[in-house]
């Protein structure tokens, strides 16, 4: 067995290259990252991104207070996950001011103002 401060000397030999090793690989991958900006970030922008779901399911911001993950079933009404007051699965009419929302916790009549 080595004595302990051999044993000491060597872990902070150990611990000073893992640090050296990583400072050295850190700094080699900022200086690739921006050679290579240029290039990814022309890429990124030529890539379109799809804001659809599957099924038919889209996003609909009905008010400032309201917003449905779901479909449209009709003009004015819409079937899916409300995030709001009334969060949960939800059947709701909107229209410019009047809502009328049917939930599992019942019917909510809405006025906005």
């Amino acid at each position: 067995m080595y004595p302990k401060t051999v044993m000491k000397r060597l872990r902070t030999q150990a611990m000073g290259a893992i640090l050296f090793v990583g400072l050295a690989g850190s700094a080699v991958a900022d200086e690739a990252l921006k050679d290579g900006d240029r290039n990814t970030g022309q890429v990124m922008r030529a890539v379109p991104v799809d804001k659809d779901y599957a099924l038919g399911l889209a996003r609909f911001d009905l008010d400032a207070h309201t917003e449905i993950l779901g479909w449209q079933v009709a003009d004015r009404w819409y079937f899916g996950r409300q995030d709001g007051e009334d969060s949960g699965l939800t059947l709701v009419w909107q229209a410019e001011e009047n809502q009328v929302s049917l939930s599992k916790d019942g019917v909510r009549l809405t006025r906005r103002f």
